[in-house]
């Protein structure tokens, strides 16, 4: 899926919003049609250093191509509770790095309790079905690969489905990739169903699922 990926290029940026029409001001912000300066909030976790970082690389790169960033710094332990209530523009955060995309349905698949982007397509009940009718035609589509690789023990076919699924995300971009944790593991051939890390999922752990050959 290497090929999906953005290229970080400030000068392309400049140029695409240049063709917009969005001019700079004399403090250097873009400003829209309506004069108003070209801006949003990014809400960040303040007590990480990760978060912290992150978020001040960003509003400096984003100043570069004439856009103001706000940036507005909570508690990391609130940021799931503020990204389900909706009081956000922009929002930062880590969403696990699991072996399987099945793990992250409520994330990634449309109407799931944390999909953060279009909370609209959630249900109304607890125990209700997602509100389809709110759907994207793209987000239909990515449900329904969802509901086919559920369902699917081809390993082959279910990567198909679910390369369909990432190539999608690539393209609408609701979420912006912004860093991956670089870890290397490395374990005796004698060994099998080595998985480096599964993270903080409840109830999994690495080591019961390895065997010796």
């Amino acid at each position: 899926m290497a090929r999906l990926q953005g290229r970080f290029d400030l000068n392309a940026a400049n140029a695409a919003l240049d063709r917009l029409g969005l001019r700079r001001g004399p403090d250097g912000i873009r400003r829209l049609p309506s004069g108003r300066p070209l801006e949003f909030t990014l809400t960040y976790g303040s007590n990480s250093a990760v978060f912290t970082a992150i978020a001040t690389i960003l509003q400096s790169d984003f100043q570069r191509v004439g856009v103001k960033v706000n940036l507005q710094g909570i508690l990391a332990a609130n940021l799931l509770s503020t990204g389900r209530g909706q009081d956000w523009e922009a929002i930062l955060l880590a969403l696990g790095d699991q072996p399987d995309p099945e793990l992250r349905t409520p994330i990634w698949k449309p109407g799931g309790a944390l999909y953060y982007w279009h909370q609209a397509t959630q249900p109304t009940t607890p125990t209700g079905q997602p509100q389809f009718n709110n759907f994207l035609p793209w987000e239909r589509e990515i449900y329904d690969l969802w509901e086919r690789a559920a369902s699917t023990t081809n390993f082959t076919q279910r990567k198909a489905l679910y390369d369909r699924w990432q190539a999608i995300a690539a393209r609408e971009a609701q979420v912006i990739m912004i860093a991956k944790e670089y870890a290397v593991g490395a374990v005796s051939n004698r060994y099998g169903n080595y998985i480096y890390s599964l993270g903080v999922i409840p109830g999994f752990n690495p080591v019961p699922l390895m065997f010796q050959r």
